[in-house]
């Protein structure tokens, strides 16, 4: 059944119940980091946020590997054996100006846009927080490091935590894309320390978005309202420019599925 289908059975309750599980699965890791960041900046501790971002995460799980993981986690018979056929023995070519390149077979990766796939993904890099002390927080390939640094102590715990991550990604083949991974300091006292992933130092920003919501490092909202607003009120101009007719009828459909939705993505964070 498809989810038109469902839709027109369902009632209102249930649809209800339908979207607060959605936005649950939507905001859940922004909420969990957000209780965290919090609850250290209410008691002013001072810490740190580094952003991972893996250098085409998707595209660079090995399938050895990734099979080897998942039968450690007792997924064997065939339903192990359907995995290994779903991620093997996949091609692909590439096409340029209608000119095409002979297929090759690739040996990496987890197909995109797939249910299955970020599974398959975070199977892989279910062992990235092994033996590293910070608060390591992964949603897909979206991964996120908290540590506590108001001591020296805390910060060189960081310090060896970032290059226990940097010796993971090279043993295991998932390197970090330095260039894009970030450090954000809170809390007002923060001494914001110098941190470095891989022999690179990392950027320190004051806003990243995490997940589709803007944070900014003193935890205010300011910023992310007013980015909602305006995107709400661009909208709002294209639909009082593009419709004549501006009954109840025809406004109140196009503001709840065109207007709306900017308005109440992730509330809760």
């Amino acid at each position: 059944m498809g989810r038109e289908e469902r839709g027109k059975g369902m009632g209102e309750e249930e649809r209800g119940r339908e979207g607060n599980r959605t936005t649950q699965n939507l905001v859940a890791t922004p909420l969990e980091f957000l209780e965290a960041v919090s609850d250290y900046v209410d008691k002013r501790i001072p810490v740190d946020v580094i952003y991972l971002d893996f250098q085409k995460a998707f595209d660079k799980v090995p399938h050895k590997r990734l099979l080897e993981k998942v039968r450690a986690l007792g997924i064997t018979g065939r339903i192990c054996d359907w995995i290994e056929e779903w991620v093997r023995n996949r091609q692909q070519r590439v096409v340029v100006n209608g000119s095409f390149s002979s297929w090759v077979f690739v040996l990496s990766g987890v197909p995109q846009g797939s249910v299955l796939g970020p599974i398959l993904f975070l199977i892989y890099i279910r062992h990235l927080g092994k033996n590293i002390c910070s608060t390591v927080l992964k949603f897909a390939d979206d991964t996120k490091l908290v540590a506590r640094v108001d001591s020296s102590h805390a910060v060189n715990i960081l310090r060896r935590d970032l290059y226990s991550l940097a010796a993971w990604s090279e043993e295991w083949l998932m390197l970090f894309n330095t260039d894009k991974c970030s450090v954000m300091h809170f809390e007002y006292n923060n001494e914001k320390h110098k941190c470095v992933l891989g022999g690179r130092e990392l950027k320190e920003l004051t806003v990243e978005r995490d997940l589709g919501i803007l944070v900014q490092d003193d935890l205010k909202v300011s910023q992310p309202c007013c980015k909602v607003a305006n995107k709400g009120n661009t909208v709002s101009g294209v639909i009082n420019r593009a419709f004549t007719l501006k009954s109840k009828n025809v406004i109140l459909p196009l503001y709840k599925s065109l207007v709306r939705p900017h308005l109440d993505y992730a509330i809760p964070a």
